[in-house]
């Protein structure tokens, strides 16, 4: 199999916050506030697998397949370019309801208050419909006029066919034409 050509050379893992206090501020070596990428979506769609995939390592970010895995807010410094940032995901994670209350917080407060967030990611897996959630945070950036994307995951799950009917729905739901969509399937990348 070829090497897959990557668009940079290095991605590191910088730090974890479980708290605002927490979140670093990434300065360039040009002294230039490193802009941020975040990536959001339900638990379990895939958020660390694509960044693993993006930064062309296997172990980077942590994987699993029991939801809820990720419990803090993750940065990745790639190059001296961007930052890559790894939301904890909502949804049915099985944890106490305590600790999702604060995972959202956790989550609203990266999202409201970064000024050097640049543009989201939104993972959507593509055999399920999008969730009051999902929609709820891409309302969220085009009422804040946030740029973002939204990925498609486990593309390698369905038929082509299933694909365009699931794509089709979603996208109504989302109603917005503009919006840019890629997808990602973890086995062909």
């Amino acid at each position: 199999m070829a090497t897959k050509k990557l668009l940079w050379h290095q991605a590191e893992f910088v730090t974890s916050a479980f708290n605002e206090k927490q979140f670093p501020k990434l300065i360039s070596s040009k002294h230039l506030l490193l802009k941020e990428i975040a990536v959001c979506g339900r638990s379990n769609v895939g958020k660390s697998t694509l960044l693993n995939c993006l930064f062309g390592s296997k172990t980077l970010v942590k994987t699993s397949s029991t939801p809820g895995k990720t419990q803090s807010v993750n940065f990745f410094k790639v190059d001296d370019f961007v930052t890559f940032v790894d939301l904890p995901g909502y949804g049915f994670a099985q944890v106490p309801m305590k600790e999702k209350a604060n995972w959202a917080k956790l989550i609203q407060n990266y999202l409201l208050k970064r000024e050097q967030l640049a543009l989201f990611l939104v993972l959507l897996d593509i055999r399920r419909t999008p969730n009051e959630d999902d929609l709820l945070l891409i309302n969220w950036a085009k009422n804040y006029q946030k740029p973002y994307f939204v990925i498609f995951t486990k593309t390698d799950k369905v038929t082509q066919k299933e694909r365009n009917q699931y794509v089709q729905k979603a996208l109504e739901l989302i109603s917005d034409e503009t919006c840019p969509v890629f997808f990602h399937s973890n086995k062909t990348h």
